[in-house]
């Protein structure tokens, strides 16, 4: 497939130029967004000048990553290359202000911290229809993404970088899938790779740490705490876990919460890395992180799987034109808690021939 021309916008001067090459890496753990690029044509930069990553795609002119210079390389040729991150990425090394925060919205405390280095912060719907009041010591040293990613954590919440602003959006986990698959020797996968360590739990209990006001999960009427019980038959046998919770919510089912930390302690350790051919995916955009898809290679043990993007890495150049690389992990390493009712709780080792059972 051709390249797609692309430019490079300063924002702090309003220059404009065509970039030779480039790659962006998206991950939902890092939260934020990191750039490389190489220009040849004469450009003033500086650090921490605001620039724009602009590509011409069929549909039109997409914006595919916005942030601050963080490096530049000059040598004896033309070109200039350049290291960028979104503006979320500085809150990774920024402390957050030391703080005791009482019985106030996740919400709240995040907006506090990015507003420490200037940073937007989008918290979708979705994600304030989960929040929650928490209790929060924010120590010295603590960095200001740490304490972001922490909450978020806990709310089963993730947070993805706007590439047309550079800020973050926070989201849930993602039910939306493609409408085509990735299939073993059909375009646009060139190549699979499974990677993946036994790290189910045959038992895990959950303990509630503060008794609540309406007993739940299986309790006998002696135990000064309350326990959720989750037995996983494709695991070691003898093997056991112990958690806490200090929840207090009577719609929180110990039971189902022990469900969901034992298929994310079990999740936790696989991942299907995809190279495809092009920077866009089935819908013409570009491939981003939490949308699932379906991986069919039999070659590598995973058969009709239906897994969730977690980290993208675009790139494109005129020797070894564009490609992608996704890293498909089982959504339920974002379980958590799980919910806070009972309910089907899809089974994340369906199509992944590594367990007998």
């Amino acid at each position: 497939m051709r390249n797609f021309p692309t430019r490079l916008l300063n924002l702090t001067t309003a220059e404009a130029v065509p970039v030779e090459s480039w790659s962006v890496a998206m991950p939902i753990e890092q939260m934020y967004m990191s750039a490389s690029l190489q220009v040849t044509t004469r450009l003033d930069i500086c650090f921490q000048d605001e620039v724009q990553i602009e590509v011409e795609l069929p549909s039109g002119r997409e914006v595919l990553f916005t942030g601050r210079v963080s490096g530049i390389e000059l040598d004896d040729s033309n070109a200039v290359k350049i290291d960028a991150e979104s503006k979320a990425g500085v809150m990774a090394r920024t402390d957050a202000t030391p703080a005791d925060w009482k019985g106030v919205l996740a919400s709240t405390v995040i907006r506090h911290v990015s507003k420490q280095v200037f940073v937007p912060v989008t918290i979708l719907p979705a994600a304030m229809a989960t929040d929650s009041t928490t209790d929060l010591v924010i120590s010295h040293g603590s960095a200001c993404l740490g304490v972001i990613a922490d909450l978020c954590k806990q709310r089963r919440w993730i947070a993805l970088t706007n590439p047309a602003t550079g800020g973050l959006v926070i989201d849930t986990i993602s039910d939306v899938a493609y409408g085509a698959g990735l299939v073993r020797g059909v375009p646009p996968l060139e190549s699979g790779a499974l990677s993946a360590k036994d790290k189910r739990t045959e038992v895990v209990f959950v303990e509630r740490a503060k008794p609540a006001r309406r007993r739940r999960g299986r309790a006998s009427g002696r135990d000064l705490a309350l326990y959720g019980f989750a037995k996983d038959p494709g695991a070691l046998q003898g093997t056991v876990a112990w958690v806490q919770t200090d929840s207090t919510d009577d719609d929180v089912d110990l039971d189902v919460m022990a469900q969901f930390r034992s298929l994310s302690a079990g999740a936790g350790s696989i991942s299907y890395t995809a190279k495809v051919s092009t920077i866009t995916g089935f819908d013409g955009r570009f491939w981003r992180p939490n949308r699932r898809i379906f991986v069919d290679d039999p070659s590598r043990r995973v058969e009709k799987w239906m897994g969730l993007i977690s980290s993208v890495t675009l790139s494109q150049s005129a020797s070894a034109g564009q490609s992608a690389v996704l890293e498909i992990v089982p959504p339920a390493i974002y379980y958590a808690d799980g919910p806070v009712r009972s309910g089907e709780i899809p089974d994340p080792f369906k199509g992944l021939r590594l367990w007998r059972v």
